[in-house]
């Protein structure tokens, strides 16, 4: 369906555009060169001077297709073309997941599903900001699994969720993970009111649990995202002004 839907892109009639080819082609290129180098994507001297590639929060250092893309050669257009049809099979993916979790038949999953990928966001993005894509595929499957777990605590769906989260993480548009953040606390919080104010004392006892095992292995699995962007933000300036001095003595 992904292949029949995006068949432009699919078959190479058509070609990406915008941030993709400005942006995230060039970092992405050098991600893989590292990788196929046998280093770790950390620097890049070809890029402004010399530039913190892992830091990168849209550079997809870090990003697990990406690495799986390496395996297949150097990283151009149409790794690129590849790397959104699996998005966008995610994102697919993702949604027949969400819509399962409220007990749909497999014909309105499957239709819910394809209209999602179909739909003008996912069709926009695709196309010009791979970012926000990823943030389009990762983030139902985020929600399926934190809303499973808040109906029923288990460790499977603990595992689930923060693996999820650990993937919108490193693939995604910083935003995306903010504004997920915010949904999933705002869940838990209302989870948690009703269950106390139901004295479900047995309930909570089990979401702390699983949520702070949840959080241990979220941090586990993302900790070299983790680290590289918290090494990597005291050089972000955007949205304030940069002085004469920074301008002239450092590009980044």
């Amino acid at each position: 369906v992904t292949c029949i839907c995006y068949w432009p892109l699919a078959f190479g009639f058509f070609t990406v555009k915008n941030d993709n080819i400005t942006a995230f082609l060039p970092t992405r290129y050098h991600v893989v060169e590292a990788l196929r180098s046998g280093h770790l994507p950390l620097w890049s001297p070809y890029l402004y001077l010399g530039y913190p590639l892992h830091g990168d929060m849209q550079g997809g250092a870090w990003n697990p297709v990406v690495w799986l893309l390496s395996l297949t050669g150097r990283y151009d257009l149409t790794s690129m073309h590849l790397e959104i049809l699996i998005a966008i099979f995610v994102s697919g993916a993702g949604m027949y997941r969400l819509l399962k979790t409220q007990s749909l038949n497999a014909q309105t999953c499957v239709t819910g599903a394809v209209a999602y990928m179909m739909c003008g966001f996912v069709t926009d993005v695709g196309g010009s900001n791979l970012p926000f894509l990823w943030g389009a595929a990762w983030i139902p499957f985020v929600i399926a699994y934190a809303y499973e777990l808040l109906r029923r605590p288990s460790l499977r769906y603990t595992i689930c969720a923060a693996m999820t989260m650990a993937l919108l993480l490193a693939c995604a548009y910083p935003s995306f993970v903010i504004l997920t953040v915010y949904i999933l606390f705002a869940g838990l919080l209302f989870r948690v009111i009703t269950a106390f104010i139901a004295k479900d004392h047995i309930y909570l006892k089990k979401l702390a649990l699983y949520q702070t095992v949840g959080i241990i292995v979220f941090v586990c699995l993302a900790a070299p995202v983790l680290m590289s962007y918290l090494h990597a933000l005291p050089l972000y300036d955007r949205g304030s002004g940069v002085d004469l001095k920074s301008a002239l003595y450092n590009s980044l």
